[in-house]
């Protein structure tokens, strides 16, 4: 039985974290090693040492050095024995299946993708479809037409270790997008979608795609975010087979996108004439956005349009 690494980077989510360890206990597939690094501040570490002391042979956890998740999971990787790797959030969770079916399908595949469940914190669900499953290139994934992302992926760890793929250093903002994309851009064998939800996320009110920006905290997550994406250029054209088709795809979808993300949080947070404003200075990279028929690039063209009409308030009213 091939052994998976999970790693999970740990931030004050004592009230949350017991989902995520009886998804881990009720797993249908057993040869995996839990890596927790915590970087918290409450006591959400001694209760990952319980949990520890109850799985010593599978579970590991390691202090952090409270510089994000994306160090904390660089430190995981560097502990990581297992011949995959799946990254998960310590507030989400999974279905007790789903390392056994993404395991099925890696054999032949660079990476395994699942259908989700975003989860509101009153208890509703949202269940998010991939538009391709079975087998697919990373096309569908730079089109935003499928996700693969943080919680719901496994990939190999031979990919990672051989191209020296980490999550940025220095940066706060998009290292998922760096870390994911950079993956993306040198699998050799196609990836492989399936259709049920098996991965669980609880969209919280203080998340970061909801939490306010004054203008100035806005240009710098943007800025941060320009940074990301300049270093994941680097990257593919030093080592993509495809470099300009592959960074096409990005600058036309999720790079207008991670920009778009901060410029709503301003536009809600201090009026939609900062968003206009922000528009307007990141224009040159906004530009190049080009829809495509999915959920998420809908949802980013309705973020470009409604700084100048408000379409979002508009949509409520008439939901």
């Amino acid at each position: 039985m091939v052994k998976v690494s999970v790693i999970v980077p740990v931030y004050n989510t004592r009230n949350y974290i017991h989902r995520l360890l009886a998804s881990l206990e009720s797993q249908t597939y057993r040869n995996f090693e839990a890596i927790f690094v915590d970087d918290s501040s409450d006591d959400t570490y001694e209760i990952l040492k319980k949990f520890e002391n109850t799985y010593p042979d599978q579970v590991h956890v390691e202090k952090g050095i409270k510089k994000g998740p994306g160090i904390a999971r660089n430190i995981g990787l560097e502990i990581a024995s297992g011949r995959y790797v799946a990254f998960i959030d310590s507030d989400d969770w999974w279905s007790e299946n789903f390392l056994e079916r993404t395991m099925e399908h890696m054999r032949a595949h660079d990476g395994v993708y699942t259908g989700y469940c975003d989860v509101l914190e009153s208890g509703k669900k949202v269940y998010i479809k991939p538009k391709v499953v079975g087998h697919a290139d990373w096309k569908p994934v730079l089109e935003m037409k499928v996700r693969f992302g943080i919680g719901n992926t496994l990939m190999k760890s031979s990919l990672i270790e051989n191209y020296g793929i980490r999550f940025p250093d220095g940066i706060g903002v998009s290292e998922d997008s760096y870390f994911l994309l950079a993956y993306l851009s040198v699998i050799k064998r196609p990836l492989f979608g399936l259709e049920e939800c098996m991965f669980y996320h609880l969209a919280r009110t203080s998340s970061l795609s909801r939490t306010s920006f004054s203008l100035q905290e806005g240009i710098d997550k943007i800025d941060q975010t320009i940074e990301s994406y300049r270093r994941l250029r680097e990257f593919v054209f030093q080592n993509s087979p495809c470099p300009e088709e592959f960074w096409k795809f990005i600058e036309s979808g999720h790079l207008p996108r991670s920009i778009l993300t901060y410029i709503t949080s301003v536009s809600d947070s201090i009026g939609r004439k900062y968003g206009r404003k922000l528009i307007r200075q990141y224009w040159g990279y906004i530009k190049k956005f080009r829809p495509a028929r999915s959920y998420m690039s809908m949802l980013t063209l309705l973020w470009l349009v409604d700084p100048f009409v408000p379409v979002r308030l508009l949509l409520k009213k008439i939901w």
